[in-house]
């Protein structure tokens, strides 16, 4: 996961960023135990099928709703 969205899920690595691969490693580790692997591995196929003109929109919309960090 890039920094930009793991530093939103685990706000301390604003401060932080050092830690960065041990939150890495947490989240994997969440993933593998939590019994939601089903849903992460539909995730990453989803996120593969979205095409640049999706992208595209959804940072326009971001950026008028001004959401966009």
């Amino acid at each position: 996961m890039p920094y930009g969205t793991l530093k939103i899920k685990y706000p301390i690595l604003e401060r932080h960023k050092y830690l960065t691969p041990v939150y890495q490693v947490v989240r994997w580790g969440k993933m593998l135990s939590s019994g939601k692997f089903k849903k992460y591995i539909a995730e990453l196929h989803l996120s593969k099928r979205i095409n640049q003109e999706q992208l595209d929109s959804a940072e326009k919309l971001l950026e008028a709703l001004k959401l966009k960090f």
